[in-house]
């Protein structure tokens, strides 16, 4: 009842490894396409309220967006269906034309550029996940790539929408000093006419075949100013055909540890 904020979060339980034939962008695409169009200027706006933040997040298995905004008393009830009615919103239709997608594009192929441009460990990383589990969606990169950003479609976006983007396949999340019957009024209003339809199996919870086995990787890269040593462990369990299991499966992939020198500290250290 003091919290000075309001914050209200949706997740779908669809990321990249859930797009047809493994990662290939559109999930984060679809992200940010879905930032597009929200304001009544129809402007391209993250935050939804003028002193608040708002944004968003793709993973392999889950898609989620926030939106925050400092309490005022005077306005609470309308900045809280506001919220609700935003965050429905983004359940129900995607609102983009092709000068929008253009661009975001153009932004998604700068995201990943400036993720992995200047920096020789996230490059390698994506390099070492693709060899530990091959073939296997969680091994690949979320974002995706040079070679496949440039065909994102919003006719992809959309279909991806329209198959993951379900009340039944997501979560509403609000905090704040909220009216438990203000929210229950709003949730009713916005959320329960959203259509639970149901969702398609995701292959990715079997898990590809990976056979017991080493991998030593050395690399050199002009770039590097430190030396870096990875550790990954794969854990991997039975066919995932309890709850319990599909949970592991989805919480649980790669234990990974690394640390990195000085160049003139490597002959010491690794000796």
């Amino acid at each position: 009842p003091y919290a000075k904020t309001v914050t209200g979060t949706v997740v779908i339980r669809a990321g990249c490894a859930d797009e047809p034939g493994g990662c290939d962008g559109i999930a984060h695409y679809l992200e940010h396409l879905l930032f597009i169009n929200r304001d009544g200027e129809h402007r391209s706006k993250v935050a939804l309220f003028p002193s608040g933040n708002g944004n968003g997040w793709t993973s392999h298995r889950a898609t989620g967006y926030f939106q925050t905004f400092p309490v005022k008393p005077e306005t609470l009830p309308a900045d809280i269906e506001k919220l609700v009615s935003h965050l429905a919103g983004l359940m129900r239709e995607v609102l983009s034309d092709e000068t929008q997608a253009a661009r975001e594009r153009n932004v998604v192929l700068q995201e990943h550029q400036q993720r992995t441009g200047s920096n020789v460990f996230a490059r390698f990383s994506l390099k070492r996940n693709a060899l530990l589990i091959p073939g296997d969606p969680l091994g690949q990169s979320i974002g995706g790539t040079p070679q496949s950003i440039p065909n994102f479609t919003t006719e992809r976006a959309i279909a991806f929408h329209k198959t993951w983007y379900s009340a039944a396949n997501a979560n509403f999340i609000f905090t704040g000093p909220i009216s438990a019957a203000d929210l229950e009024a709003q949730v009713k209003r916005h959320l329960d006419t959203l259509d639970r339809r149901d969702v398609p199996k995701r292959p990715w919870l079997q898990g590809a075949a990976i056979e017991p086995g080493r991998h030593v990787i050395d690399e050199a890269d002009p770039e590097a100013r430190q030396v870096a040593v990875y550790y990954d462990k794969i854990i991997t369990y039975p066919a995932p055909d309890t709850a319990e299991r599909q949970l592991i499966r989805s919480g649980i992939h790669l234990i990974k540890f690394w640390f990195s020198v000085s160049r003139d500290e490597q002959q010491r250290r690794f000796a």
